[in-house]
């Protein structure tokens, strides 16, 4: 009994400096934010590092004690399915957003992923007894439409610009008999890191053969030096003028060209 009081003892001893450690390692902005956190003045005294934890973990996905508990479970629900990853935001980083988006709707119990006749549908498919399925087939068919679904939102999620020719790819091929669409967020995650964009010919304008001015003509060449009938230089078009030899634009007071 005496050696199990010790490790207790020990034990205590070791939550205590992780308290301590987990909260000097907090910015003064997150202490001031817990000094005001439902219930701080317990956590402080038990020096509880799982409560501690918790409070942290409210206070970095914008909980606040001042909104009532199901604005805070909207607000955070809204988050996730708002969420949408941005042109300049590396696929690390948005991955790891997206996973704390969902973390949060877990953490407030609103399950993204509550659909029953989803579930039930997918049992009609794989129960052995349809009108009873067992309570581990159940359990299974709700864990495989959650992780389904979460792959699918991070895929859909995902900068279009990025990843939009293996969106399409993802559904030609499925047009084509073949659902390689990510089953969980792990599939997902690799997919998206590893994805290489084919490589595309881009086109090239050709440099132009000499310095002066291209006209088109009718026959559809073109020509840098316009000539008369005789083959010399054209001369200039005249430039127009009024009855007073004026040549100016009435619209800007420019000469030179006429308004229009």
């Amino acid at each position: 009994m005496g050696h199990i009081g010790k490790r207790i003892a020990k034990l205590d001893n070791n939550m205590k400096k992780g308290f301590a450690i987990l909260y000097d390692q907090c910015s003064d902005a997150v202490k001031t934010r817990l000094e005001t956190v439902d219930g701080w003045d317990r956590i402080d005294c038990d020096q509880s590092v799982y409560d501690l934890v918790k409070a942290i973990q409210k206070i970095c996905v914008g909980h606040d004690d001042t909104n009532q508990d199901m604005y805070n479970v909207v607000q955070a629900c809204k988050n996730m399915f708002l969420f949408r990853q941005s042109d300049e935001a590396l696929t690390k980083d948005y991955l790891r957003d997206f996973k704390s988006y969902w973390d949060t709707c877990e953490m407030y119990k609103a399950e993204p992923v509550s659909y029953p006749k989803l579930v039930q549908a997918r049992l009609d498919e794989i129960a052995v007894n349809i009108a009873l399925p067992s309570a581990d087939e159940k359990s299974k068919t709700e864990l495989e439409i959650k992780d389904e679904f979460m792959a699918g939102l991070v895929i859909s999620s995902a900068n279009q610009k990025r990843f939009g020719i293996l969106k399409r790819d993802l559904q030609n091929a499925y047009l084509k008999g073949q659902d390689d669409y990510p089953k969980t967020f792990e599939e997902a995650n690799r997919l998206l890191s590893n994805w290489k964009a084919p490589q595309t010919s881009a086109f090239v304008r050709p440099p132009a053969r000499s310095g002066g001015v291209a006209f088109i003509q009718s026959g559809g060449k073109a020509e840098s030096n316009p000539k008369d009938k005789a083959g010399k230089p054209a001369p200039a078009p005249e430039k127009k003028t009024n009855s007073k030899g004026e040549s100016h634009c009435y619209n800007c007071g420019e000469s030179g060209h006429w308004s229009s």
